[in-house]
């Protein structure tokens, strides 16, 4: 029998994600001073990072908090949650941001969208035009396709009531990729007005959040893998949290 969401049934499909032998659960922030890294559990509505030294960012909110500077590796947009790593020195931001450019890092992003999906999963192929001005990413329609190569692995874990929880992989990161294909594809991420959601959130968050990211860490153990877990202040986000 399937349970209830908003007096419409649930319907899982696989919703256990995978566990690692080397797993930690970023529930606020954990330090790995092997590998230089300092890993957050971001909130919606913050930026990682930013150009005016007395903005509060992320990178100089935990800088201050834990008394030393941290560097910037990777960024997610303000209005998504979930995990951050910031390295704790020179050597390991150069090594970091060495994976990140080479794609050896792998990032597994959860979002919540309208509408069921079909098929349940899969793999969205677009051309993505990045228009700085607008602060937007576009879906190349040219047959020239002079947008760059954006390609995206999905898998429905749950629906519940007009919508359903994704798990979503990228190795390209083009700017917005998951937000501009998502939308693209029909099935804007909850909140996301920019990218074609029918209304914002509250907060003015995006049901968009970085759930898992796997750091190599040269040893026979297999990749260090930091997991922020779904933020419990939303109720749509706390349902599908039960559900993981």
């Amino acid at each position: 029998m399937p349970r209830f969401f908003g007096g419409s049934p649930v319907y899982e499909r696989n919703c256990t994600l995978n566990s690692f032998k080397k797993m930690e659960i970023i529930d606020d922030y954990f330090e790995y001073p092997q590998s230089g890294i300092i890993a957050v559990n971001k909130p919606a509505g913050i930026a990682v990072q930013g150009e005016n030294a007395n903005r509060q960012t992320l990178e100089n909110i935990w800088s201050a908090r834990l008394g030393k500077q941290l560097f910037t590796v990777h960024r997610l947009d303000q209005p998504v949650s979930g995990i951050v790593i910031f390295a704790t020195d020179n050597a390991s931001a150069a090594h970091l941001s060495n994976l990140f450019a080479t794609k050896k890092i792998e990032k597994t992003y959860l979002a919540v969208v309208s509408g069921t999906m079909s098929p349940l999963e899969g793999v969205l192929t677009h051309h993505l035009i990045h228009n700085k001005q607008k602060k937007k990413s576009f879906i190349d329609l040219s047959a020239s396709n002079k947008g760059k190569l954006a390609q995206l692995q999905f898998r429905t874990l749950c629906t519940a009531d007009r919508y359903s929880l994704l798990e979503v992989k990228t190795q390209s990161g083009r700017f917005h990729q998951i937000r501009a294909q998502l939308a693209a594809a029909g099935f804007p991420i909850k909140g996301d007005v920019k990218y074609g959601a029918r209304r914002a959130n509250k907060e003015k968050f995006i049901h968009l959040h970085a759930y898992q990211l796997a750091v190599p860490a040269g040893n026979s153990e297999g990749p260090l893998v930091l997991r922020a877990p779904l933020p419990e202040e939303d109720v749509l986000w706390a349902f599908f949290k039960n559900r993981l």
